[in-house]
């Protein structure tokens, strides 16, 4: 039972928690809507407004990331476009809310190519005259003269005819708003309860008391705020009878995700949130456009969909201490649980960061993006008891430190993805980042998105990843990546032991997947159980994946069974990029700085110092050292250099264990060449 004189009810601040609305009619210039249905409309009532405002809301520009090996210009993400470019023409009739994507490369000088399906579909070859392209329905996109043309880019514009208002005035034939009309359109108008919610909130906050929600769906166009707030609890009566929707999406502007997410908690201290619902906008099935759209102007992993159509369950930021309990996600188009803000260094701690950040008990279903979320370098997150299932991103993402993912459901939805920092800043190899404990977890059937259902990646050190089960995986199991974008630390020292996986495939036809792979260094992969179960070998899948960049690694008394290879140790290969001298050079980048082998070492590493170029046009070179910061590669002789020349890049002794493993029922127990047999301890493994 709440007790209201600790708790503040919403009901008692206006929220209605109905679901009516009406059609009304609006004239260009008017701000009275008429109808013959205003049901139990009040004045100050806050209310959503379709289809009467229409106009472009957020505009982002994106330039492409410059990789040249010497002096590349400083990288920018995305940013607010002013007088760039303008789109003009949109009136809201054929959608209340459209965005439009714009690729603009310098490959193809003098034209562009539009989307507006998210990548979906492409309208290509659409000329620049004078400045300007047609879109459809009459639309007008202006280009004008600016530096970051020559690079290529990508233009989003936001469009929306949704407006949130406020009742003004209820008359005989309809209700009068605080929002004029721009244009004479048959409109919808509904209630929204987030101007009472927050008003409720602001109040507790003032008073030190707690929030209430009774049963209902309440409906909301903007977040839930708590600011600055100390030992404060928001509580609903139960997840099964407390609904916050936010499926209509953001009525405003977009840029920078100013809304979207049900709760928004910023700079506070012991906050408790338990017993809710929420639901957004963006079921399972619309995963593809809610992810990385391919756009050709700008990197493939630059521009999501979610950014401009977002809803989210939570966003945490500059939280010391929160628990989330009992609250759950359906059909979110963002991350669902979301944490960012600042964080401790070496040298430094800020009045305020992320402590401790628990989800207990939480579900996140049928959603196109990311389930739980750290964006930070924050300490101490727990998702424990909780399930994910049919999940577009990725089950788990952070970078953040001292991450405990254990005890939790997973099917269908994409990787624990620990890591993924792009960045090389110094600092992450002092107090180390992405120290993860993945333990007891069930893992089931298939991984949508991603490499592989737990996946250690860019920045990563300190993980262990021991006790879970894996049910019937049709897809990659463990992955840990040594590859490095142009941005990034290789992760290392991960420790894979005592998890069970069944690689059966029973769903569907088996797909080319891996039990463990790994080419990182200090990785020990022991005791684990990884098999298909059938009778005659499955060649599509590999049992344990490794090669020999990976520097004081072991693979040790590991049962696997009916696997088309056991255990396969690869010699990765890289090519040449910008050449200075004869005996310096830098690798070949992908387009794009996307991960490519060799990988740049950390600094507190080998740095390659006397390892073997072994060169595919023949010959070979010792490598005097990689330069952890310039990326530059010096050998110790001279050499004759060639951009693109092919290569293998071999440690100076053995570096890797494989012994003690029993491999049965496979076409192929120990898959090694010459070369890579001449750098593996191999001993005393069982292979029938």
């Amino acid at each position: 039972m709440i007790d209201s004189n600790s708790y503040i009810n919403v009901r008692d601040y206006g929220a209605k928690a109905s679901d009516f609305s009406t059609r009304v009619r609006s004239n260009a210039g008017c701000d009275l809507y008429l109808t013959e249905d205003t049901g139990d409309i009040r004045v100050g009532d806050e209310m959503l407004l379709t289809g009467a405002c229409p106009s472009v809301v957020g505009a982002q520009l994106y330039v492409r990331r410059d990789v040249s090996s010497i002096n590349p210009r400083p990288p920018k993400r995305r940013f607010t476009i002013t007088d760039e470019m303008e789109l003009v023409g949109y009136d809201g009739s054929d959608g209340d809310k459209v965005v439009y994507i714009i690729d603009i490369c310098p490959e193809l000088p003098g034209i562009i190519r539009w989307s507006r399906d998210f990548g979906t579909s492409w309208t290509d070859n659409v000329e620049i005259r004078n400045g300007e392209c047609t879109l459809d329905h009459g639309r007008r996109l202006i280009i004008r003269d600016f530096e970051d043309l020559a690079y290529g880019c990508t233009a989003v514009f936001v469009c929306s005819a949704q407006t949130v208002c406020k009742v003004v005035s209820v008359q005989k034939n309809g209700v009068r708003l605080s929002a004029t009309a721009t244009v004479s359109a048959d409109c919808t108008l509904s209630y929204s309860d987030s101007a009472a919610i927050n008003n409720a909130v602001s109040a507790a906050i003032s008073e030190g008391k707690g929030v209430y929600f009774p049963g209902g769906r309440y409906n909301l166009t903007d977040s839930v705020r708590i600011k600055s707030a100390r030992n404060i609890s928001i509580i609903g009566e139960s997840s099964a009878s407390v609904i916050l929707d936010y499926s209509l999406g953001d009525a405003g502007d977009t840029v920078d995700i100013k809304a979207g997410h049900c709760f928004k908690v910023e700079s506070c201290e012991n906050v408790l949130l338990r017993g809710f619902t929420m639901v957004g906008n963006s079921s399972f099935k619309e995963r593809a456009h809610e992810g990385c759209i391919k756009t050709r102007g700008v990197e493939p992993t630059k521009v999501y969909g979610f950014y401009y159509r977002l809803t989210a369950a939570l966003q945490v930021t500059n939280v010391s201490k929160m628990r989330v309990e009992d609250c759950h996600a359906r059909g979110m188009s963002g991350e669902a649980f979301y944490s960012k803000g600042d964080h401790r260094t070496s040298v430094s701690e800020p009045e305020r960061y992320q402590i401790s950040l628990t989800y207990d008990n939480c579900s996140v279903e049928d959603c196109a993006r990311n389930a739980f979320n750290n964006n930070d370098l924050g300490e101490n997150t727990t998702v424990t008891g909780c399930r994910i299932r049919d999940v577009g991103g990725c089950a788990w993402e952070g970078s953040n430190r001292f991450v405990r993912f254990t005890g939790n459901y997973v099917r269908n939805a994409g990787p624990v993805a620990i890591g993924n920092l792009r960045s090389r800043d110094p600092e992450y190899e002092r107090l180390g980042t992405a120290q993860h404990i993945v333990a007891d977890n069930v893992f089931e059937d298939n991984v949508p998105y991603g490499r592989a259902a737990i996946t250690v990646g860019a920045g990563a050190s300190q993980v262990i990843i021991k006790g879970n089960i894996f049910v019937n995986m049709n897809s990659n199991g463990i992955r840990v990546v040594g590859t490095s974008q142009y941005s990034d630390l290789p992760s290392e020292r991960v420790i894979i032991s005592g998890n069970s996986m069944d690689m059966t495939a029973v769903y569907s036809a088996p797909k080319e997947r891996y039990g463990i792979c790994f080419d990182s260094s200090y990785v020990t992969v022991s005791d684990n159980h990884i098999y298909s179960r059938g009778t005659s070998p499955d060649k599509t899948f590999t049992a344990i994946k490794t090669s020999i960049l990976s520097v004081g690694s072991m693979v040790h008394s590991n049962t696997l069974s009916g696997a088309g290879v056991g255990i396969e140790v690869s010699a990765p290969t890289g090519e040449v990029g910008t050449v200075v001298g004869n005996k310096s050079f830098y690798r070949r980048e992908q387009a794009f700085g996307l991960p490519v082998t060799p990988p740049i070492p950390r600094r507190l590493s080998h740095r390659f110092k006397g390892w073997t170029l072994r060169w595919k046009k023949g010959g070979e070179s010792t490598v005097a050292f990689c330069d952890p910061d310039s990326r530059l590669f010096t050998l110790v002789e001279p050499f004759e250099l060639s951009e693109g020349d092919g290569f293998t890049l071999e440690p100076p002794s053995k570096t890797l264990a494989v012994r003690d493993n029993i491999i049965t029922d496979s076409l192929d127990g120990l898959a090694l060449d010459d070369r890579c047999l001449s750098k593996t301890v191999v001993t005393d493994n069982i292979i029938s």
